[in-house]
């Protein structure tokens, strides 16, 4: 028998030791959510205004497009934030579609929706394709999904989500790297890093529904990615993510004659 099994008090004392550690983790963890919750969209605007920036559009146009830009990105985090602090995004029994997914398909929608202009087109294809991948180092954040794991948050399965934001965040580093210094191997880089990246954020996407309480009942299920702050990971950084991969897939065809390389354009 160990110390602790023959010491009642000392076993008190590692489970109150244990519990206010996993409160403690927890609390981080919402801290880290809320920061993604500001930071992603920030980062996704900033990438936008330098595409307004060195885009050939006209001064008027540029001055609409950026104000344009704040309003939107601004009003649309503001929804998600209040949306998920009046917990009407968290998981209601009965829920036929979960909630969460709503913001992200309508964000994804949109913004394909606007490549059909053809000014957005310009500023898209303006933007150093090096930034748009560089950008994506943020899916380090993900390694937040192995602590999440191990506290029993979330399935551990979910152990892969955090694996695949890291090699995302490691490819996006080495991509953007490659595209800088005009590396033989840009290309190849650049689409694996796609490739990725993608699957990562569609294994996210398919772990958050197979766990899903409403079709799952075992414990834990996903249910705590449906409140603050971890919400803010389907419903705001998933969606920005998936967008910043389609625009650099569009940049990288739209540029014709590309040599993979945006120092230029730097």
């Amino acid at each position: 028998m160990s110390v602790a099994g023959r010491n009642p008090a000392l076993t008190f004392e590692i489970l109150v030791y244990q519990n206010k550690k996993t409160k403690i983790m927890e609390s981080i963890l919402k801290i880290m959510g809320g920061l993604l919750g500001v930071m992603i969209p920030f980062l996704f605007a900033m990438n936008l205004n330098k595409g307004i920036n060195n885009s050939a559009l006209d001064a008027e146009k540029k001055i609409k497009y950026r104000r344009t830009l704040i309003l939107v990105i601004a009003l649309s985090t503001i929804l998600i934030w209040a949306l998920s602090l009046s917990k009407i995004l968290d998981y209601h029994k009965g829920d036929p579609v979960p909630r969460f997914a709503i913001p992200l398909i309508v964000f994804v929608f949109i913004g394909l929706y606007l490549v059909k202009n053809k000014d957005y087109q310009t500023i898209l294809a303006a933007m150093p394709l090096s930034v748009l991948v560089g950008v994506q180092t943020f899916r380090f954040a993900g390694t937040a999904f192995l602590i999440i794991a191990n506290l029993k948050i979330l399935p551990e399965t979910f152990r892969l989500a955090g694996y695949g934001d890291i090699l995302t965040g490691t490819m996006a580093i080495a991509a953007s790297m490659a595209l800088l210094r005009e590396s033989n191997n840009a290309k190849l880089l650049f689409w694996l890093f796609n490739i990725v990246g993608l699957l990562d954020l569609l294994n996210v996407a398919f772990m958050l529904l197979f766990y899903y309480p409403e079709w799952n009942p075992n414990t834990p299920n996903s249910e705590s990615a449906t409140q603050f702050s971890l919400v803010m990971i389907p419903a705001l950084v998933a969606p920005i993510a998936m967008l910043l991969h389609i625009y650099a897939i569009f940049n990288a065809i739209k540029v014709k004659n590309r040599k993979w390389t945006e120092a230029a354009a730097l």
